[in-house]
């Protein structure tokens, strides 16, 4: 029931949507269970051996402050947060989350295409000598 009672405080600004969204009881305590679901976990997915565990944790955690972000708009206070979520993930857990961006990018690039033509047009300033003064 916390994120009701925060929804109620008229301190700060909060949109519409996020207000009329925790008028609902179901969903706020939904999003309260949630949400005191994926805090209690985070120390059990740090001392994890598994990876994943510590993935979806920290991606649970950086949604949730998304939506404090977007709905609530405290924003500094998301980002800070996020910022010491991402301190929780291990360097191996970068170094697989930059591959699977990488292998995504890649699978995005074959379907798409490149982005710039083959013979694209250079502006006259990339063409220009090593001096930086234009051929004349």
């Amino acid at each position: 029931m916390a994120m009701y009672y925060i929804s109620r405080i008229t301190g700060f600004q909060m949109s519409a949507t996020y207000t009329h969204l925790m008028s609902n009881a179901m969903l706020s305590t939904a999003i309260s269970y949630f949400t005191v679901f994926v805090e209690l976990a985070l120390p059990f997915a740090i001392l994890s051996a598994r990876p994943w565990i510590r993935k979806a944790n920290t991606l649970a955690l950086e949604g949730m402050h998304v939506g404090i972000m977007a709905g609530m708009g405290l924003v500094c206070f998301g980002l800070l947060m996020i910022g010491a979520d991402c301190a929780c993930l291990r360097d191996d857990d970068y170094r697989s989350i930059a591959r699977r961006l990488r292998s995504f990018k890649t699978r995005i690039m074959k379907r798409t295409g490149p982005l710039l033509p083959r013979h694209a047009v250079i502006p006259g300033a990339m063409t220009a000598g090593r001096d930086g003064a234009a051929d004349a």
